[in-house]
């Protein structure tokens, strides 16, 4: 289209120019990119949106551990209630009733890391929180007996400082907190 067609054209009130920019033309020149540049502008946005991904919302949703099995024995005449926490002692899992003189196996425990808090508890008395180490509950098999004396005296003279466990049932392979 020649410069005076234009010219007449804009006068008459019709359109002038082309509706379209032509591919590779002035548009894609002044925008400065061109394809490579925009290539390099989509990998940028993909790589930041893959590190929030890993960074921030990933971590929040991770699977948790189990351990498959752990069995709590309660040698006494009193029926207790046991939760299990990590070591800051917060976010109690229920692990249930114990009755009297049984044990109680529980399945697909959530793992608690390096150090599990258990909380024992016996009805209208009391409770307190014994700390054992992971790798103490899986020398012993994820079993461990409440140690009878710790229950019985559960509320008896107020409430007991937590102590280590004592591990010194080794005859019966069973450890005791």
């Amino acid at each position: 289209m020649t410069s005076q067609r234009r010219y007449r054209d804009a006068r008459a009130g019709r359109v002038v120019g082309e509706a379209l920019p032509r591919p590779g033309g002035e548009a894609a020149r002044l925008n400065g990119l061109g394809r490579l540049g925009v290539v390099a502008v989509g990998l940028a946005v993909v790589a930041a949106a893959v590190f929030v991904l890993r960074t921030a919302i990933l971590p929040a949703t991770a699977v948790p551990t189990f351990v498959r099995r752990l069995t709590l024995v309660n040698p006494t005449s009193y029926e207790i209630q046991v939760d299990v926490a990590g070591s800051s002692a917060d976010g109690w899992l229920d692990l249930g009733e114990i009755a009297p003189k049984s044990a109680r196996t529980v399945e697909e425990v959530i793992d608690q890391g390096q150090r599990w808090t258990f909380r024992v508890r016996r009805a209208q008395v009391g409770d307190a929180q014994l700390v054992v180490s992971r790798q103490e509950l899986r020398r012993f098999g994820w079993r461990m007996t409440i140690p009878a004396l710790f229950i019985e005296h559960l509320g008896a003279q107020g409430p007991l400082v937590p102590r280590s466990p004592e591990l010194d049932d080794v005859d019966a392979g069973v450890p005791r907190l």
